[in-house]
C-alpha cells in the first residue's frame, strides 16, 4: 500500500524550489526585487501626484484670497466715491433748499407790503379805458369829450368799485405799543408841536429819566404776545384780502347803461 507523505508548508514550498530548474530558481529571487521596485515606482508617482495637487490648491485659494482681496478693495473704492457723490448732493440739495427758502421769504415779505396798503382809488376814465380797452392816455382824452351826465354814470360807478374795494379790508385793529420807549412816546408827545419838535423833545426827556422811572413804561410779556398775536392775525387776513381784491378787479365787468 502507497503511504502519503504529507510536509508542512514551508517544507512543501521549500521542496518546490528544490526541485526548479536552475532558471526558475534565480526569477523567483528576483520577482520579489521588481515588486519592490514597482511598489517604490508607485508610491513615488502617488506622492507627485499628491505634491502636484497640493501646490494647484495652494496656487488656486492664493489666486482665490488674491481676487477676494482685489474685489474688496473696488467695493471699498466704489463706497467712497458713493459718500463723496452724495455729500456733494447733500450740499447742492442744502443749498438749493436755502435759495427757495430766500426767494420765498422775499415773496411774502413783499406780498404782505402789497397786502398793507390800502388799494389806490378807482378813476371814471379808468373804467371807461376797461370798457372800451383803450390805453389809458388815450381813453383820457376820449372821456374829457363826453357829455357831463354820461361822465356822472362813469363817476357813480367808480365810487360803487372803490366802496366794495374798501369793504373786502379788514381793518386795521388797534395795536398798542410793545416797546418801551414807544409807551413812553404815545404817553408824553405833545401833538400841538412841529412833527420834528415833538420827536426832539420825547427823546431829551427819555434821555433824563432815570432806569426806575423809565420802568414805568414797561410793558407786560403777557401784553406783548397779545399785541403780537393780534398784529399777525390782521396781517394773515389782509393777504387773504388782498388775493381776494385782486380776484374781484380780474372778474369786474364795466356795465354802464
Amino acid at each position: 500500500m502507497t503511504r502519503l507523505l504529507v510536509l508542512p508548508f514551508k517544507q512543501l514550498r521549500l521542496a518546490n524550489f528544490v526541485s526548479r530548474p536552475l532558471i526558475a530558481r534565480s526569477s523567483y529571487f528576483i520577482q520579489p526585487s521588481l515588486f519592490g521596485v514597482r511598489s517604490l515606482v508607485s508610491e513615488a508617482a502617488a506622492s507627485k501626484t499628491k505634491t502636484k495637487t497640493n501646490t494647484q490648491q495652494k496656487t488656486k485659494k492664493s489666486t482665490s484670497s488674491s481676487k477676494k482681496s482685489s474685489e474688496k478693495a473696488n467695493l471699498k473704492k466704489k463706497l467712497k466715491a458713493a459718500k463723496t457723490k452724495e455729500s456733494k448732493l447733500a450740499k447742492q440739495l442744502k443749498a438749493k433748499q436755502a435759495k427757495v427758502k430766500a426767494i420765498s421769504a422775499k415773496r411774502e415779505k413783499a406780498l404782505l407790503e402789497k397786502a398793507l396798503r390800502n388799494p389806490p382809488g378807482c378813476q371814471p376814465f379808468s373804467l371807461f379805458a376797461k370798457q372800451t380797452k383803450m390805453r389809458v392816455d388815450k381813453a383820457y382824452k376820449e372821456y374829457t369829450a363826453l357829455p357831463e351826465d354820461v361822465k356822472a354814470k362813469y363817476v357813480k360807478a367808480a365810487n360803487d368799485y372803490n366802496a366794495k374795494i374798501a369793504s373786502m379790508l379788514t381793518p386795521k385793529p388797534d395795536l398798542k405799543p410793545s416797546a418801551i420807549y414807544n409807551n413812553f412816546v404815545q404817553q408824553t408827545i405833545d401833538k400841538n408841536q412841529p412833527a420834528n419838535d415833538r420827536f426832539k423833545a420825547v427823546a431829551l426827556k427819555w434821555k433824563s429819566l432815570t432806569d426806575e422811572e423809565k420802568e414805568k413804561y414797561s410793558i407786560p410779556q403777557e401784553q406783548k404776545d397779545a399785541i403780537k398775536e393780534s398784529k399777525k392775525k390782521w396781517q394773515e387776513a389782509r393777504i387773504k384780502d388782498y388775493l381776494a381784491i385782486q380776484e374781484f378787479k380780474k372778474n369786474f365787468k364795466v356795465n354802464i347803461n
